[in-house]
């Protein structure tokens, strides 16, 4: 079993659930907490609900009861999720599996409550009990339902009541090995008493829209693409996932300098004196109290695994201090990786699943807000590599990763009541965390410490010349990134206020060339688009994309690599530093009309779902002024935040 993954059911994780009619009428449903806060059931146990509670351990020392509301419902497939409120046990994410399409039969558990189980206690009240159950599901039977005939070992005893005995028991999570394939949604009373239907989990992806889809996954934080779900045939079969390969990534005293840059250090300036050849990189300049706390977390590291985090602000020297420390610090025989594709948090998924983390692995998560905050994979990023730490027989390891503050204070924001946080899982990760906090600038002390290794490389010298103490800004390029953005020509600018706004909006880094051009357009007056060229966007580019002294200039190309989804859709990266600064400097800007249909013309999917929760908050804003938005930034607004509802009733979420 992958770290991160839950092990097959979890009977603490079995839910009762509760409705109330709005006629006061009761009836019963099952489910299963399948992520941090989300109740996986079935559609029509909470139709019509008036209110739902959700209870799981009834009458053990574990027991909870909380209330829930509907976060996702889709009464074509049968299937729906519940938000449950209050405080929330952690739980790893659940895998969910496939089911072969030939002459096959699994073995399946699941659990749940059924009328059947109704029972009397000593002072004359009633209740259900839990049911654990266990059969086969032959998977070529129901092929025109769709559904997977479970036939249990043992049933209920046969009944000619028009009541089935197993009402209560809809919406349980049917398991084949340690993956759910299904809910069960049906008895059939003429297929007698030990057959239920399961609603197959690998067909709901291709049943659903693709918007409706997109929702479901967010809701329970797992792709449902029948591809990327476990095999469910060869696991139940005990076909265990085990290592596919060699151990994942390069042993660190390997690593030649220039590796750091594949790491994401930030190149440096050019500078070059007389007849001097420079190294890849700068002389490191230490700083105390960041260095002798790296120091001290490698050597913990050496005895158990440990998770590390370095906090700071931009090209304030958080990657080049953590390289440094691993080549320094860290003995013989560990190994770095860093996982990047296809995209950063299905690399780390897959790798956990692989079993090719081996002990003493540092894994490298350089900006780590990429892998713990995208949706749906982050919070099974964070789950998986919360269990990580914890399994001794995988360590020692160390996750090291870095962040700025505000993607910081996001990740670890205390939950608000009754408003389940987004970022559950990652608050849990990060409160385990050994946090170093960079500084800005270096200190008149730390400048005078390095007085004399300031003299021995030209970048240096200029770096020791720059105001305030910013050296390592001035060394990735800050100063002249700032001055190509203050003097760039009207076309740039708009090229670059598009790129800005997108990320700080929640775009992902990967800022498609289609979006670009299109929402550049509507940062430019009517008399600037006259007076542009046919090429004005490809000029732009080429002023944007040209090195700052060496460094990268303030918008650059990402390469695709062969295979991965990007492949043949060119992408733009706006620099760590402009991004930083634009979050400063446009944030009481509202973008125009131009950009939000842009969003929803040419933006990613994943990336319309991020934007489209502050079309809402935007268009509140300039309500309250005194200069409302236009009717075509009304229409755009609308159809962007109308892509996926942010916040809603129950009845609101339902998809007809």
């Amino acid at each position: 079993m992958p770290p991160g993954a839950a092990s097959g059911l979890d009977a603490g994780r079995v839910a009762e659930v509760i409705v109330a009619g709005g006629t006061g009428t009761h009836r019963r449903g099952s489910g299963y907490l399948v992520a941090v806060g989300r109740v996986l059931t079935a559609a029509h146990v909470i139709r019509d609900a008036h209110s739902i509670q959700v209870r799981f351990d009834a009458d053990q020392p574990t027991e909870q009861v909380h209330r829930a509301e509907v976060a996702w419902v889709d009464p074509r497939i049968d299937v729906a999720v519940l938000a449950v409120d209050g405080d929330q046990q952690h739980v790893a994410w659940t895998d969910f599996g496939r089911v072969p399409e030939h002459d096959a039969e699994l073995r399946c558990s699941t659990m749940g409550f059924p009328a059947f189980k109704m029972r009397s206690s000593d002072d004359g009240t009633s209740f259900r009990d839990s049911c654990h159950v266990h059969g086969t599901c032959a998977v070529l039977s129901n092929r025109r339902e769709g559904t997977l005939d479970f036939h249990v070992v043992s049933g209920p005893a046969a009944t000619y009541s028009a009541r089935s005995p197993w009402e209560g028991m809809s919406g349980a999570a049917v398991f084949s090995g340690e993956s759910i394939i299904g809910i069960v949604g049906r008895h059939h009373l003429a297929d007698g008493p030990d057959h239920l239907a399961v609603l197959r989990a690998d067909r709901w992806h291709g049943q659903l829209t693709p918007d409706a889809a997109r929702l479901l996954e967010d809701a329970i934080g797992v792709p449902l693409v029948p591809s990327r779900l476990t095999d469910a045939w060869h696991q139940a079969g005990g076909v265990k996932r085990t290592a596919a390969g060699p151990s994942l990534g390069r042993l660190v005293k390997s690593l030649a300098p220039e590796h750091a840059l594949a790491l994401e250090v930030h190149p440096a300036i050019q500078a070059r004196g007389p007849d001097q050849k420079l190294d890849i990189l700068p002389p490191y300049l230490q700083r105390p109290h960041v260095d002798d706390q790296l120091r001290e977390a490698m050597v913990d590291a050496e005895d158990g695994s440990r998770l590390l985090m370095l906090v700071g602000g931009s090209s304030t020297g958080k990657t080049r201090a953590a390289w440094e420390a691993v080549r320094s610090w860290l003995s013989d025989g560990w190994r770095l990786w860093h996982p990047l594709t296809p995209d950063r948090p299905t690399a780390v998924l897959k790798a956990l699943r692989s079993g090719r983390v081996a002990p003493r692995t540092v894994i490298w998560l350089n900006e780590a807000q990429l892998y713990l905050s995208p949706r749906p994979y982050g919070e099974q990023v964070s789950a998986a590599l919360q269990e990580l730490l914890a399994e001794e027989k995988i360590g020692p390891l160390l996750i090291l990763g870095s962040l700025w503050p505000d993607y910081w204070k996001e990740l670890t924001a205390d939950p608000v009541p009754g408003d389940p946080t987004p970022f559950a899982a990652a608050r849990a990760l990060l409160g385990l965390a050994t946090v170093i906090h960079v500084p800005d600038t270096f200190s008149e002390h730390d400048l005078r410490m390095h007085a004399q290794m300031l003299d021995t490389d030209p970048r240096l010298v200029q770096a020791g010349a720059s105001v305030g103490g910013r050296l390592t800004q001035f060394l990735a390029g800050a100063p002249e990134l700032i001055r190509r953005y203050r003097h760039a020509p009207v076309p740039a600018r708009a090229l670059l206020w598009a790129a800005m706004d997108a990320r700080r909006l929640g775009h992902g880094p990967r800022l498609p060339r289609a979006f670009l051009e299109e929402a550049a357009s509507g940062y430019l007056s009517d008399d600037e688009w006259d007076d542009l060229d046919d090429a004005w966007f490809n000029q732009a580019l080429a002023y944007l994309s040209e090195p700052c002294r060496g460094a990268r200039g303030p918008l650059t190309p990402i390469r695709p690599r062969p295979g991965s989804p990007e492949a043949g859709r060119m992408s733009y990266r706006l620099a760590d530093y402009l991004e930083q600064h634009g979050n400063t400097e446009r944030q009481l800007i509202s973008p125009p009309a131009g950009f939000w249909d842009a969003a929803v013309h040419a933006a990613t999917a994943l990336d319309v779902l991020s934007l489209h929760i502050c079309a809402g908050a935007c268009v509140t804003r300039l309500t309250s002024t005194r200069m409302p938005p236009t009717s075509r930034t009304r229409r755009s607004f609308k159809t962007l935040s109308d892509y996926r509802p942010t916040k809603a009733g129950p009845r609101a979420l339902i998809i007809p």
